[in-house]
This record gives C-alpha cells, sequence and structure tokens, in this order.
C-alpha cells in the first residue's frame, strides 16, 4: 500500500498575531469580531451610528438589501445563501457604501477564485463611458502584487493627467447630499423591519419556553404559573413594539434611487487618486515610480508591512482584497479596517481566519 502524507505550509508567522489578540482579551479590549467568536454575546449589535447605503442597482432583492444594511451597521453579521442568491452583488454593495461614508474595507477567502470574482466586478465600472479607477487593491501573493503595481503605476499618470475640478467637488458634494437625505428614509425603513424580526424571534422563543414549562411534570404548578404570568408579560411588551414596525411587504415597495450611484463612484475614485500628489504621500510615489519590478515590489513589500505605511496606503486606497493568509502581512497586529468581508467563510481555518 501507499502511504500519502498531505501538509499545507504557510509561510508565514501568526505569533504576534495570537498575542495580540491573547493581550486584548486579558484587557477585555477585543474588538466586536473577535468578543463573538470567543463566544461574548452582545444585547445590541448595532454601531454607533447608522451608515447610508450607496446602491448600484434599484432592482436589488429584498434579502441582497438586507444583507448590505446589516453588514454596514452591524458589528458582527454572518450572511449564508447556496450560488446563485446574489452575495457577490451584496458584497459590490457594501464596498460601495463603506467607500461613500469614507471607511476602509479588507475582503478576504481562503481561495483566490472568490477574490477574483470580486476584483472582476470592481474593475469593470463605468460612467458615461468612461472606466472607473476604482480606489482598491489586489494584494497577496508576489504576483498579484506584481501586477498590482503595474497597475498602479499607469494609474498614477492617469491621475496626475486628469483635473478634479472645484466644480467636480460641488457636483460631488451635492450628490452625497442628496443621497444622504433618501437614504434616511430607506435605513428608517429597514431598521423598523430589522426590528420586527428581532421582536418576533424574541416572541416565539418565549411560546416555546411557555410550551416546555407546560409539559415539564417536574416542575411544580405554582413555579410553572409564575413563570408563564412573567413570560406573557414579555410577549405583550413585545407585541406593542411591533406595533410600530413594518411587515415584508413594506420593505419590497421601497423603491430605490441608484440613477447617481456610479457617478458618485467615479468623483470619490478621482478624489482618492488625486490623493496620492498630496506631499505626506511622497514616499508611496516614489515606491511606484521605481522601474525596476523586483525593487518595486520589495521596497512596496516593507511599505505595507509597517504601521504608517499601511495607513497611508489605506488613506489612498481604502480597499483591499486578499487571502487570509496573506492579510496578515498588512501593517502590524493592529487593527485597520472598518469593515472586514471574508468571503465562504465556512472554508476558512480559524487559525489563518
Amino acid at each position: 500500500p501507499y502511504i500519502f502524507k498531505i501538509s499545507l505550509r504557510y509561510n508565514t508567522s501568526l505569533r504576534s498575531e495570537f498575542e495580540q489578540i491573547e493581550s486584548k482579551y486579558k484587557s477585555n479590549k477585543l474588538n466586536k469580531p473577535l468578543s463573538s467568536f470567543f463566544g461574548v454575546i452582545e444585547k445590541d449589535t448595532k454601531r454607533t451610528k447608522i451608515r447610508p447605503l450607496l446602491i448600484d442597482n434599484s432592482n436589488i432583492n429584498v434579502n441582497q438589501l438586507r444583507a448590505v444594511y446589516n453588514a454596514i451597521n452591524r458589528n458582527v453579521v454572518f450572511i449564508q445563501g447556496p450560488p446563485g442568491t446574489g452575495k457577490t452583488v451584496s458584497i459590490v454593495n457594501m464596498v460601495h457604501s463603506c467607500l461613500f461614508n469614507n471607511e476602509s474595507t479588507l475582503i478576504t477567502s481562503n481561495n483566490n477564485e472568490a477574490i477574483n470574482n470580486i476584483v472582476s466586478k470592481l474593475s469593470n465600472l463605468s460612467f458615461n463611458n468612461v472606466p472607473i479607477r476604482y480606489p482598491f487593491l489586489r494584494l497577496g501573493s508576489d504576483e498579484n502584487i506584481q501586477m498590482t503595481l503595474r497597475n498602479l503605476s499607469d494609474n498614477l499618470k492617469y491621475f496626475e493627467l486628469i483635473k478634479f475640478t472645484d466644480e467636480d467637488k460641488e457636483r460631488l458634494y451635492d450628490l452625497e447630499y442628496e443621497v444622504n437625505e433618501n437614504m434616511k428614509y430607506v435605513n428608517e425603513i429597514l431598521e423598523k423591519y430589522e426590528t420586527r424580526l428581532e421582536l418576533e424571534q424574541k416572541i416565539n422563543g418565549l411560546q416555546n419556553f411557555i410550551k416546555l414549562i407546560e409539559e415539564d411534570n417536574e416542575i411544580d404548578e405554582f413555579t410553572k404559573e409564575g413563570n408563564k404570568i412573567d413570560f406573557e408579560a414579555q410577549i405583550f411588551r413585545h407585541s406593542e413594539k411591533l406595533k410600530q414596525t413594518i411587515d415584508k411587504s413594506e420593505l419590497e415597495n421601497l423603491k430605490l434611487d441608484s440613477s447617481h450611484s456610479y457617478e458618485i463612484i467615479y468623483y470619490l475614485s478621482l478624489e482618492y487618486g488625486k490623493k496620492l500628489f498630496e506631499e505626506k504621500y511622497s514616499h508611496l510615489r516614489v515606491i511606484l515610480n521605481i522601474q525596476d519590478e523586483v525593487v518595486r515590489l520589495k521596497e512596496f513589500k516593507s511599505y505595507i508591512i509597517s504601521d504608517d505605511g499601511i495607513k497611508r496606503l489605506l488613506e489612498c486606497f481604502p480597499i483591499i482584497l486578499s487571502t487570509n493568509v496573506s492579510s496578515s502581512k498588512l501593517g502590524t497586529s493592529n487593527s485597520y479596517f472598518d469593515l472586514l468581508i471574508m468571503e465562504e467563510a465556512s472554508q476558512c481555518g480559524n487559525a489563518v481566519s
């Protein structure tokens, strides 16, 4: 018989990350996703500020819209769906919404195919038949970084030549104001529906508790009645709150205006591209202008592994796409991103993810 030993070797050390996690765990300073991983359940998962969405398709369905809304406005969200249910569409709109809210996003996965699928979507956007140079970077292996650096070198010339006029800035400001105003109502409707689902879940749970108590022969009648009265009182309070929410039909009738989404993304991309020519990004510009690709790769990797370097990079390119393993090479063990999207998370190992 033949015996094969199959193993996967990672050329990276996660020791510093694990030590940082352990330190924060002991000092009770874990961020929300890590707290969730360690079983700390939050009573309220909402982020402190409700963020408006930027949706590029008015035909987005209710479940996709809920996925985007909750990802942007909740600390931890798990989204499950079979192929063809629109997970990629939802992720792209999450990225748009983060860009609109001036927030950074890290998109990771256990494999390159899932990442490249999203890269393809973001790379093929246009406004008025002009390609949008979306402010994202596809990192990971040396080969992927080399390709990204070649594109960046070309984009650097583009952003140096193109104008971002005061008229453009004013137009962007007006569009942002319009979207913010329109999304106030959308956010209100979405939050009412999410509240309804939470209340219905609580009511269903309490009703199940009542059934279990009634069927438990080991509990005396006096205790049963006391618990039943308490649970029914909670059901009554939750049912009263239900009256202030909306049902799914109202959400399905919600009209989204996405007519200016690509225009906003186009101007935002210009705004980020022009940042590269500010003095504080001169070191990054020098690296991008290095002609020797081997030297350029080495300098860039040294730049993004430093705390200051990754922070500067995200100020110009707030969207990063990479695999789980390669993401550990971004900066130090500190947290840098406002949103983490882990595609195909069920296939990701705990250690690197």
